[in-house]
This record gives structure tokens, C-alpha cells and sequence, in this order.
């Protein structure tokens, strides 16, 4: 099974390959995305630049538009704004610069599994801490036991 950055990394190498034919397309995507993206159902699909799915997201700002662009399983948000030209570019930076989404998905494996390591830390803290509570009640129960048999000796002297 390919993971994220895997998949990523072939959106990469797709992108190279095509990224002229993708290009012409960006002027007649931008103008979609531009006119439909607010009004646009969750999910709904807007266009297509080559491979890629567009596509709007669960919910939406007129603040801060945002489009889903996904192949290969993998979603990618990029925000728009409300100027046709502007959102040409950004659609050109995100395709011309798209080995950032590889940049960050590697950031992002990397504060995961840093994460990890300090959540095996607590866990194996939490372990040793479990160990000696069991260890303590074991020993609190004997002094129990033992008590409790002065106690009886005591009792049958008188």
C-alpha cells in the first residue's frame, strides 16, 4: 500500500511530466472556481486540471475560499480569492511549486514520529509507574495481613 508521500511524490513526478499541458488549462479553471467555488455544494466537483479532481470542501468562508484539488487519493487545499487572475496564479504556484507539498508532508512525518516517540516515553513511564503501584499495594496488603494477625494474637492473650 503507498502511503501519502508516496502518492505525493508520483503527483510530483505526474506534474513534471505534464506541467505544460496542465498550464493551458489553468486560465479556464480559475474562472470556474472563481464563479462557482462559494456557492458550490461540499464536495462537489468543479473541474479538473489533467489527473487532478477539483473540488469544494465540507464547508466554506467568503473570507477564505478554499478548493480541494485530489489524485491518487491524496486531497490538496489551496485558497482563493475572489480575482480571476489571482487565482490563475495561485493554481500556477501551487502546480510549479509542488514539491513544497512533499516538504511538508516530510515536516509532518517527522513531528508525527516525534511525537510518537514521546508518547511511547509517557506510556512506558505510565508502565513503570503501574508496576510499583501493584508492587506498592502488594506490600501494603501484607502489612495488612500482618497486622491484622498481631491484632489476633493480642486479642487471645486476654
Amino acid at each position: 500500500m503507498l502511503t501519502e508521500l508516496e502518492r505525493t511524490k508520483e503527483n510530483a513526478e505526474y506534474i513534471a511530466g505534464y506541467l505544460q499541458a496542465l498550464n493551458e488549462q489553468f486560465d479556464t479553471v480559475a474562472d470556474i472556481l472563481t464563479r462557482r467555488l462559494l456557492h458550490a455544494a461540499p464536495y462537489e466537483a468543479l473541474a479538473m486540471i489533467g489527473e487532478f479532481h477539483i473540488s469544494a470542501p465540507h464547508s466554506q468562508s467568503e473570507k477564505k475560499l478554499f478548493a480541494i484539488f485530489e489524485r491518487l487519493g491524496i486531497s490538496y487545499y489551496l485558497e482563493f480569492g475572489n480575482s480571476v487572475t489571482g487565482n490563475k496564479t495561485r493554481i500556477s504556484n501551487f502546480f510549479s511549486k509542488f514539491s513544497t507539498q512533499i516538504e511538508a508532508r516530510e515536516k509532518r512525518i517527522d513531528a508525527l514520529k516525534k511525537k510518537q516517540q514521546a508518547l511511547n516515553g509517557q506510556l512506558s513511564y505510565s508502565s513503570e509507574i503501574s508496576k510499583r503501584i501493584e508492587t506498592l499495594e502488594f506490600e501494603i496488603k501484607a502489612l495488612f495481613e500482618r497486622i491484622s494477625a498481631k491484632t489476633e494474637e493480642q486479642s487471645n492473650d486476654f
